[in-house]
């Protein structure tokens, strides 16, 4: 073969394989999984597959009830099969990082600054931040604007207006709240001056420094009381916080005309295509506005991900105003990120900007430990004080779990 025809034919092969280069697509090295809610993943799947072009990854979501990844991360961590990065309530992290399973996120004061304040609060643990806040939950009231022109001021109001429904049209019980449960229950016991755990001078929780057992709390209960006595907590509405199905069943169905609820009965509101509204919590009889816990969804980076600095990264990037905001209209999920909460599309919002307004008056939801041994406490005291014995002595309130007569009595 002549070196004309060798140059020639090299020519062609390297040209080739050029092409072949070019069109052949590159895979990721390196998985980075994320634990996401159940049905959630969908709307962040642009975010993921931006972040992939520039990032030798492919980010894998395994979608799960969020409120038991926690729970999952104790077994699958340990052998290899959690995630770098999951989704939870932050009401857990101080478990979570007790028991070492959470890795620290640094925050610059610039990026702390993009949240709103109640959303870093919610996310830091002794002194440490440990999760990246994606949205925000808390309770409002719900109310059908064809029966209820505008919604009223005072809960007295809403607690009148159910007795002159239920006299005309006995089938419809008119207003229903839940109460024997202390999530339900929070916004009137913090408004009259009860609170699970005060904090020490740097912000952190002190279990020692506990109030649903002082004088507001106390004053509080009273008043929950005089609501069983006046036959306004129907049935129904009785027990296992799962009974809050019934409520919103019942204001589907037009048998109840105002409820309070969450931000996660918006979106199944809309689909019964009820003309309703959402307003702010209303007053208490002590002039207060009820004031009860605001939740933080977060993504927090587990102890056992090989890929801290990825994770990271990408939870940030989820985080973002871009990726917040198209998350918020795809999905519906109350925004943490101040500029998307400013931005027209959720201030034209009128549904969800009562969630909104109501976290102005709320405090984030304890993420301190001890709070999972107060809420099985706190919902057994409160069936007692309201549907056992009228004698039950109401002024011991919900006693502290890790504490008795001022003394510990099981290690924390």
């Amino acid at each position: 073969m002549s070196l004309k025809k060798i140059i020639k034919n090299t020519t062609k092969i390297t040209l080739a394989s050029a092409l072949l280069t070019l069109t052949t697509p590159s895979f990721a090295t390196t998985d980075l999984v994320v634990w996401e809610d159940n049905g959630k993943s969908e709307f962040l799947k642009e975010a993921a597959d931006d972040f992939e072009k520039n990032h030798d990854v492919k980010v894998v979501f395994k979608e799960m009830f969020y409120i038991y990844a926690l729970e999952k991360l104790r077994l699958d961590g340990p052998l290899g099969n959690g995630p770098d990065l999951l989704l939870l309530p932050n009401d857990q992290i101080g478990s979570a990082v007790e028991e070492g399973m959470l890795e620290p996120i640094h925050f610059s004061q610039k990026e702390q600054d993009e949240f709103i304040p109640t959303a870093i609060e919610a996310v830091r643990y002794n002194g440490n931040t440990y999760g990246v806040p994606k949205t925000l939950e808390n309770l409002a009231l719900f109310y059908n604007k064809d029966k209820i022109k505008k919604p009223f001021t005072d809960l007295e109001d809403y607690f009148a207006y159910a007795e002159k429904v239920k006299e005309e049209h006995p089938n419809n019980l008119g207003f229903v709240m839940k109460l024997d449960d202390l999530y339900y229950a929070y916004p009137i016991v913090h408004a009259y001056g009860g609170y699970c755990y005060g904090r020490n001078q740097y912000g952190e929780y002190k279990s020692e420094d506990y109030g649903l057992d002082n004088e507001g709390a106390i004053t509080a209960y009273k008043y929950l009381r005089s609501v069983y006595q006046r036959n306004f907590v129907p049935q129904m509405v009785k027990g296992s916080s799962q009974t809050m199905l019934n409520v919103l069943d019942y204001f589907l169905q037009g048998r109840v005309d105002a409820m309070v609820s969450g931000t996660w009965s918006v979106e199944k509101v809309k689909k019964a295509k009820i003309n309703f509204g959402i307003a702010p919590l209303p007053f208490l009889p002590n002039n207060k506005h009820m004031s009860g816990f605001n939740g933080i969804r977060s993504y927090a980076i587990s102890k056992w991900s090989k890929n801290y600095e990825t994770a990271l990264e990408f939870a940030k990037f989820l985080g973002s105003y871009r990726y917040s905001k198209q998350r918020y209209l795809a999905s519906g999920e109350i925004p943490v990120v101040k500029a998307v909460i400013d931005d027209p599309a959720f201030k034209n919002d009128k549904l969800l900007q009562a969630f909104v307004e109501q976290s102005k008056y709320n405090e984030a939801m304890p993420n301190i430990r001890q709070m999972s041994d107060v809420w099985p406490t706190a919902a057994k005291t409160l069936k007692q004080m309201f549907e056992g014995n009228e004698n039950y002595p109401i002024e011991e309130g919900i006693e502290n779990p890790h504490y008795k007569g001022g003394r510990k009595i099981f290690n924390d």
